[in-house]
């Protein structure tokens, strides 16, 4: 199946409830530390027993700090590789469970990424924000100079090189003709 004993996976989710609606529909590896984020105890044990550890808190704002509280800390106790398993704003892993049934383990394994991924991923999603809000700035007087180019030949080479440097697409329509 998508995960075995040699793996050492841990789901770690809030609750009982989602641990016993998640073994109910076979993920019989998940556990809850009984609050939104790791102890060092509980890390310490993740860590001594070579566990892959899956952080899938509940999707409101106390689980997403909790996922980022936990992973710090299994990083503090030599965790080197945390996996995590998003969940939609408020949804927690019951009403996963609930949804997804027998398909649960497929969704997991399906939609679960590294968490330094998942990190980086939102720090992309930061700067493409950042840049975009440039882009839309200062696509006024960029325009404003492309009009001013008289030159066919010329101003379809400033267009490229417009288009390379913002990585726009060479007909977006966001440069004017």
């Amino acid at each position: 199946q998508y995960f075995n004993k040699h793996r050492n996976h841990v789901l770690l989710v809030e609750g009982q409830i989602d641990t016993i609606l998640a073994h109910k529909y076979g993920v019989d590896f998940a556990i809850a530390p009984m609050t939104c984020h790791v102890s060092d105890s509980q890390a310490e044990w993740i860590k001594k027993n070579n566990k892959i550890p899956i952080l899938c808190f509940d999707g409101d704002e106390a689980g997403q700090k909790g996922t980022a509280e936990s992973a710090e800390k299994l990083r503090q106790h030599g965790v080197s590789i945390i996996k995590y398993l998003p969940l939609t704003a408020g949804m927690d892993m019951a009403d996963l469970a609930n949804n997804m049934k027998d398909n649960l383990c497929a969704y997991i394994h399906a939609n679960m990424c590294l968490y330094n991924q998942y990190e980086i991923n939102k720090l992309l999603d930061r700067f493409d924000s950042g840049v975009n809000e440039l882009i839309i700035g200062i696509m006024p007087d960029i325009n404003n100079k492309l009009k001013d180019i008289k030159d066919n030949v010329e101003r379809g080479i400033i267009k490229n090189l417009i288009s390379k440097r913002l990585h726009l697409w060479k007909d977006d329509d966001i440069l004017c003709p």
